[in-house]
């Protein structure tokens, strides 16, 4: 059985889960990072087409746990934060990208990726369409993670165009959300060089408490609706629209090319436990998914795991 030897939401797995072995590693500037390998009873034939699917699922899944650090020890109804979260993401993203792995393994090339899947030896960060949250919140907001591009530098939280004069209850009403209602919106960022890919995620909320029968207008929003990030942003509320705009532009800062997969995940806090959409990245914008991932061919992924 895995246990946390780290503590806090993000906390770190060391141990055996059926095949899988998690240890904990220190990077170059002291921080911790999730490793993880496969049980050396279950290897036989490390040259096998099996140990090469396994190695390659595992491979991706280091990355993803690396990557997702910030989200790994929450989104999972009923399941506690911390260790017992960051097992059932592990579980759920190992088991679909098994999944994905195995059912075009022995194809050409794969027609349709949903994952950046690493050559092995690569130990930088991945994008792909990992699962973030599972949850019985049913939510259909139409609030938009506006991509960042070669051309568009900037990336961006936007809700809906609605009409002038919303009280904050209907501003969230109209974008299906509700008062103590949390969403974030969460970014992969290809950097300039692999090395400097990261997540970004923009998060607003209201406080329960909140006065929601007052009228938001772009002088006094904020003292109702929450921001936070862990990139800088340009907020702001246009009256004439009631749309709140959560506008990242610092991406030559941030050594940002472009991004990539896109997740928007909800939360909210009742009786005593959090409730959950259920949120997976997605990859919606130009270029292709194969195109910003460099072109690799499926034979290329694969012939670097079958080697020794």
């Amino acid at each position: 059985m895995a246990r946390s030897r780290i503590g806090g939401s993000s906390g770190l797995l060391s141990g055996k889960v059926g095949d899988v072995i998690y240890s904990i590693t220190r990077n170059a500037d002291g921080s911790y990072r999730q490793q993880l390998g496969i049980n050396p009873e279950s290897r036989f034939n490390p040259n096998t087409d099996a140990q090469a699917r396994a190695r390659m699922t595992m491979g991706l899944i280091e990355r993803a746990m690396f990557t997702y650090v910030d989200f790994m020890g929450t989104g999972f109804e009923g399941v506690d934060l911390g260790t017992n979260s960051v097992s059932r993401f592990s579980e759920l993203n190992y088991n679909a990208i098994k999944y994905e792995i195995e059912e075009y393994w022995n194809m050409e090339d794969w027609p349709d990726w949903s994952y950046e899947f690493p050559r092995k030896r690569e130990t930088s960060p991945k994008d792909g369409c990992f699962i973030i949250s599972r949850g019985s919140l049913q939510w259909e907001g139409f609030i938009f993670c506006q991509p960042a591009t070669a051309s568009r530098r900037y990336f961006s939280v936007e809700t809906t165009s609605l009409r002038e004069g919303l009280t904050l209850r209907q501003f969230l009403g109209l974008n299906d959300l509700r008062i103590g209602m949390q969403f974030v919106g969460i970014f992969y960022c290809q950097g300039t060089t692999p090395s400097k890919s990261f997540i970004a995620w923009i998060m607003f909320y209201t406080d329960p408490n909140v006065r929601a029968n007052d009228v938001l207008t772009s002088s006094n929003w904020r003292n109702y609706i929450r921001v936070n990030s862990n990139v800088p942003l340009n907020a702001y509320y246009v009256e004439q629209t009631s749309q709140l705009i959560l506008r990242c532009e610092a991406l030559d800062d941030y050594n940002i090319l472009r991004t990539g997969c896109t997740g928007r995940r909800v939360r909210i806090r009742e009786k005593n436990r959090y409730l959950y959409n259920n949120c997976d990245m997605v990859y919606n914008v130009f270029p292709s998914p194969q195109e910003a991932w460099g072109w690799k061919t499926l034979w290329d992924v694969k012939k670097s795991w079958l080697e020794m």
